[in-house]
């Protein structure tokens, strides 16, 4: 959540449109980007591996798959769920519980197409190259791989270039990863209707943030147990939140 004003454990993130605000360690169902749960980072205490066991404490022994980058993925964090019934896959910085041969070999040349993995009991550790080198770790998977098409820049002996499309093996685990890092992707494209003002305190903004939250997963529930023929979209969706409180002991309005 952006936030530029003094707060005590307001973060710094170079990387992201908004680059000073509050984080949020978010749990998200992949498909929809229903938001399961979340924890604010204070700035002190939690390890991330922590914030990962707490998050997931609701859902350990159920049969769930949790995918998730190498910003909180090791090798120990994937045991770990894996003995609490919970299956992990994504990406992981090799320094993280890699093996090291594969450290080695990730800092060497790799062939282009190729997949080295390396496994204990359950836990799969792999490489693959296709422009650069890719490293994660799953519990959910081996070290198959499917064919994939996709476009590749092909430079000519005159110069030009053009698009071509060719046919690479990729790992299962890279497959599902890149099919499942969605949901919180699917909150923050949602989260584009800000009735916030610059000029808030933190407290009122980061309330209207989790009403943004609650107004989201009330969206992706309406999207998944509707019956109506044409369904709303999120802006009316809004706009039908927005009569209803304007209206509440009265008869609601639906807007056309």
């Amino acid at each position: 959540m952006s936030w530029r004003g003094q707060l005590a454990f307001k973060v710094c993130n170079p990387n992201k449109p908004d680059k000073y605000g509050v984080k949020l360690y978010m749990l998200a169902e992949a498909k929809h980007g229903y938001v399961y749960d979340f924890e604010v980072y204070a700035g002190i205490g939690k390890t991330t591996t922590e914030t990962v066991m707490g998050l997931m404490e609701s859902l350990k022994n159920k049969g769930y798959h949790l995918f998730m980058d190498n910003y909180y993925n090791s090798a120990q964090l994937s045991e770990k769920l894996l003995e609490e019934g919970v299956y992990t896959c994504g990406t992981l910085r090799l320094q993280c519980g890699a093996p090291k041969d594969l450290q080695l070999q990730a800092k060497g040349k790799l062939p282009v197409d190729k997949t080295v993995f390396r496994h204990k009991d359950n836990t799969f550790t792999i490489l693959c190259k296709d422009k650069r080198v890719a490293s994660l770790i799953t519990t959910s998977h081996n070290a198959d791989t499917q064919q994939v098409e996709r476009r590749k820049r092909v430079h000519k002996p005159d110069g030009t270039s053009s698009l071509q499309q060719v046919t690479v093996n990729k790992p299962n685990p890279i497959c599902d990863y890149n099919n499942n890092m969605k949901g919180v992707d699917h909150f923050d494209q949602t989260v584009r209707y800000h009735f916030t003002w610059k000029c808030h305190k933190w407290t009122k903004k980061i309330m209207f943030y989790f009403m943004q939250m609650a107004i989201h997963n009330a969206f992706v529930l309406y999207q998944y147990y509707t019956t109506d023929t044409k369904k709303l979209t999120l802006l009316q969706f809004h706009k039908v939140i927005i009569w209803s409180l304007l209206n509440f002991d009265q008869e609601v309005a639906f807007p056309k």
